[in-house]
C-alpha cells in the first residue's frame, strides 16, 4: 500500500513538472536570454552556462540613441499610463452601468445587453481601417486621449458584463434596506455593494489591465513613435536589419512584471463568494 502511495506521487510529481516545464519553460528561456550577450545568443547550440549581462536592461530602460531602442522609456510609460487610466476609467464607468443592468428592468435591456457584449466577440479587424480613418480626421492618432479612449472602450464590455454577475450575486434585500434607512442609490452602492463585491471587482481589473497591457492591433495602427506601447517596442526592436533577440526578450520579461505583481497581490480575491449568507 505505502509502495502504491510512493508510485503515485512520483507519477503526479512528474506530470506536475512536466506541466511547469511546458507553460514556463519558454518564459525562463526568454529570462535568460535577456541575460545574454548577442554573442552567447547567436551560438549554434543553446548556451546554458554564461557570463550574465544586463546591458540589455539598460538599453530598454534608457534607451540606445539613433535606434528604435531609444523609444524604450517612452514605450513602458505610455504602457502603464495608458493601461491605468484607461483600466481604471473603464472600471468605475462598467461598474455604475453594471449596478444599472442588475437593479432596474427598462425596455429593451436584454437587447441592450446582447449589444455591449456584442462588441467583444466581433473580430477586431473588422474596425480596424474604418477606426484608422475616423483617428485620423479627429487627429487622435498618435495621441494619448485617442489611444486612452479606446482602451476605455475596448475594456467596457468586458467589465459591464463581469461585475453585472457579482451585482446580481449580492441579495436585493440589501440594498431595500439601506435605502429604508434614508441611503441614496448612489451611496448604497459605493457604501454597501461595491465593498461587498470587491473581490470581483478586483479580479474584473486583473483581467482587463492584462487585455489592454498586450492589446497589439490596434496600438500599431493607432499609435506613433511617440506614444509606442510595450508591444509596440518590441515589434519594432531592431537595428537596421538586425534582430536585437537580447533586447526583445528583455522587453518581454520587463512586460509580464506589472501583470505578475498585480496578480500576486489579488489573488486573494480572486476566489468569488463574500456574499454568501449576507442576508439570513
Amino acid at each position: 500500500m505505502r509502495l502504491s502511495s510512493v508510485i503515485k506521487f512520483a507519477i503526479i510529481l512528474i506530470i506536475t513538472l512536466g506541466l511547469l516545464a511546458f507553460f514556463d519553460g519558454p518564459i525562463i528561456i526568454m529570462f535568460l536570454t535577456s541575460l545574454k550577450y548577442r554573442a552567447d545568443i547567436l551560438t549554434p547550440q543553446p548556451k546554458w552556462i554564461f557570463e550574465p549581462t544586463l546591458s540589455n536592461y539598460y538599453s530598454v530602460l534608457f534607451g540606445v540613441s539613433g535606434t528604435t531602442l531609444a523609444e524604450g522609456p517612452t514605450a513602458i510609460r505610455n504602457s502603464l499610463l495608458f493601461v491605468t487610466s484607461s483600466t481604471t476609467i473603464a472600471l468605475l464607468i462598467g461598474s455604475l452601468a453594471a449596478y444599472g443592468f442588475s437593479r432596474f428592468n427598462f425596455f429593451g435591456k436584454n437587447d441592450l445587453l446582447f449589444f455591449i457584449l456584442s462588441q467583444r466577440f466581433m473580430p477586431a479587424i473588422v474596425i480596424a481601417l474604418p477606426l484608422y480613418i475616423f483617428y485620423g480626421h479627429l487627429g487622435l492618432r498618435g495621441t494619448a486621449v485617442g489611444i486612452t479612449l479606446f482602451y476605455i472602450a475596448m475594456l467596457l464590455p468586458f467589465a459591464i458584463w463581469m461585475m453585472k454577475g457579482f451585482f446580481d450575486e449580492v441579495p436585493e434585500e440589501i440594498d431595500q434596506a439601506a435605502i429604508l434607512d434614508g441611503y441614496s442609490r448612489f451611496t448604497v452602492f459605493l457604501r454597501f455593494i461595491l465593498p461587498l463585491t470587491r473581490n470581483g471587482f478586483l479580479a474584473t481589473y486583473l483581467f482587463s489591465f492584462i487585455f489592454a497591457w498586450q492589446e497589439f492591433l490596434f496600438a500599431l495602427l493607432l499609435t506613433t513613435p511617440e506614444s509606442w506601447t510595450i508591444p509596440i517596442a518590441i515589434y519594432n526592436s531592431r537595428v537596421s536589419m538586425q534582430i536585437q533577440w537580447g533586447q526583445i526578450c528583455a522587453y518581454g520579461t520587463i512586460s509580464i512584471i506589472p501583470v505578475f505583481i498585480i496578480a500576486v497581490l489579488a489573488q486573494k480575491y480572486l476566489v468569488r463568494g463574500m456574499t454568501l449568507g449576507a442576508v439570513k
